[in-house]
């Protein structure tokens, strides 16, 4: 119900905008058809620009960027309050019992207001075709009590009593004495005019837009609008056909009669005659009007741009938050910022997801105790699949251990560490965390040392992970292993050494820059050997011969050595 009452509040904005455009420069042009084509289409644009949503993929100045970019955060700010409130409504039972009563009496009046403004609009709106359909049986009598004939290849109601002459679809209304009077053959060429343009079935559709936006005013004044154009229209056409235009102007004012003008049909004496007489002595709009017809078309398509691309930024925001929602980055945990990967999991349903939040642990949504944690994953998980791991960045490290423990018991080894990019994109970062010695007797993974280094011939760089020292190790690493590589030597290893006392975001960005070094190496080889990225050879590696042979090649002449050791 929110969605509608926002969509509707956002077609009434538009509606606005349209008509005040064409109030500034249309309205008095005497480009009629144009300006009728204009009023006609200002709700079909109305209704339809909330709910297009494409990238229009143009490069737009700082000028127009800037005010796209705050009406998209202005227009997700409200759709977010309206999803939050709605939300609230809906799971407000789950608040803690101290809160409990506040919250239910603010939802109730939540609420109600709701349903309050929508019992109002629904009241509205059923007025609205109650009084067409009603306007439609009061014509409908008039034809079926009064005397009907067909002059000039057009019907004509001749009613008994006093009214003023007006058409409705095919047929034209007058009272019984015009037809035998002098000026008959005046007011049903002008009738003929509405007949033939189909004027009314433009009425029948601006006064169906007006029962769906009914409480804005300017969809009246818009109604007004058109049935004034469409006077225009059958006065020039009328005096077009060599009706003297002061013998027409004189019926006009004879014609004047007090009387109302109803919604779905032309009276031939409306209240704005004054601007009818007006308007037929208006000398042609010439170079001035056009240049005010192209500016309109400009303009229009200006505002229809920037609509668009304010729904593809709504949308595309939303979808991020999906994505967030569906890959573990949760809105409630502030993850790492690091800078956005290129790795994609081929099969996201093969994951189970972890949190670790405020020291508590939760495994697919679900509350786990840390040792529990090896269990609760063997049965969540048969075999060996992806853990996607969402870690708010200030959790310490000791904590984030322990997790990585109980995983490795598990026999879980392929993680995914969630992050974020600077300007909030879900990221990751891949790591495959070692076996325990329990688990695989075959493999027996060393505590990499000084002395360690020394027996086994290793080249050993040191670094400590801490507070941002994420660009200084990478660097470190990437000026010793190209150094390492250009020797020709793949005996080598970095150290990384972090503490409990860590945080987990200082633990994540300085693995992040640790890959990185490498990675900067990768793309430096492959691009002098191949003539290619490392990316693109790392994409193709899996259907390629070719590009898995320079991927084993370039692995074996650097690989990725990284030991993450702890104090």
């Amino acid at each position: 119900m929110t969605s509608l009452i926002v969509y509707l509040l956002e077609a009434s904005v538009i509606l606005v905008v349209l008509y005040a455009l064409y109030l500034l420069l249309l309205r008095k042009e005497t480009f009629f058809g144009l300006n009728r084509f204009f009023l006609l289409a200002i709700p079909v644009f109305s209704f339809l620009f909330p709910l297009l949503s494409f990238d229009v993929s143009l490069s737009f100045g700082s000028a127009i960027n800037e005010p796209i970019e705050e009406l998209s955060e202005v227009r997700f700010f409200y759709y977010d309050a309206f999803e939050s409130w709605s939300a609230n409504i809906e799971n407000h039972t789950a608040e803690p019992d101290g809160e409990k009563v506040l919250v239910q009496e603010q939802t109730s009046f939540y609420s109600s207001l709701i349903t309050i403004a929508l019992a109002i609009y629904g009241i509205g709106f059923a007025v609205v075709i109650f009084r067409l359909i009603g306007l439609y049986i009061w014509v409908h009598r008039l034809m079926i009590r009064n005397e009907t004939e067909v002059i000039d290849e057009v019907r004509v109601v001749k009613v008994s009593h006093s009214t003023a002459p007006f058409s409705f679809l095919n047929s034209v209304f007058v009272h019984q004495d015009i037809v035998l009077g002098e000026d008959f053959a005046q007011i049903l060429a002008h009738e003929k005019v509405h007949i033939r343009e189909r004027h009314s079935v433009d009425l029948l559709f601006v006064q169906l837009s007006a029962a769906v936006l009914w409480f804005n005013p300017v969809v009246w004044q818009l109604i007004k609008s058109l049935k004034t154009t469409h006077e225009y229209i059958a006065d020039k056409k009328t005096i077009d056909q060599g009706y003297s235009l002061v013998a027409y102007q004189t019926l006009l004012l004879r014609q004047l009669v007090s009387t109302n003008s109803y919604g779905l049909i032309h009276h031939f004496n409306l209240s704005f005659i004054k601007k009818r007489i007006t308007m037929m002595n208006v000398k042609k709009s010439g170079w001035a009007g056009k240049a005010k017809v192209v500016l309109t078309l400009f303009a229009v398509l200006g505002f229809s741009l920037v609509i668009v691309q304010c729904n593809s930024k709504l949308d595309e925001q939303m979808l991020l938050e999906t994505e967030a929602s569906t890959t573990g980055v949760s809105q409630e945990i502030d993850v790492p910022v690091i800078t956005a990967s290129h790795f994609k999991l081929s099969d996201p349903t093969a994951t189970v997801d972890i949190t670790v939040n405020e020291n508590i642990v939760t495994v697919n949504g679900e509350v786990v105790e840390l040792d529990e944690l090896a269990s609760v994953l063997e049965k969540e998980a048969e075999e060996r699949i992806v853990m996607v791991l969402t870690i708010d960045r200030t959790q310490l490290m000791s904590l984030v251990r322990k997790v990585q423990r109980e995983m490795r018991r598990a026999n879980q080894l392929k993680v995914l560490y969630i992050g974020q990019t600077s300007d909030g994109q879900s990221t990751n970062v891949r790591l495959m965390l070692p076996p325990l010695p329990e688990n695989n007797s075959e493999l027996s993974v060393p505590i990499v040392t000084d002395e360690y280094a020394r027996e086994n011939n290793l080249n050993l760089l040191k670094v400590v992970m801490g507070e941002n020292t994420g660009l200084a190790n990478q660097q470190k690493t990437y000026d010793f292993v190209k150094d390492q590589v250009a020797q020709q030597k793949t005996n080598y290893v970095v150290s990384a050494r972090f503490s409990d006392d860590n945080t987990y975001g200082e633990y994540l960005t300085n693995v992040h820059h640790l890959q990185k070094a490498f990675y900067q190496l990768y793309e430096e080889r492959t691009q002098a050997r191949y003539g290619e990225g490392y990316w693109d050879i790392f994409e193709k590696k899996g259907t390629d011969k070719k590009y898995a042979e320079m991927y084993s090649a370039l692995k074996k002449e650097a690989p990725m050595a990284i030991s993450i050791a702890e104090d």
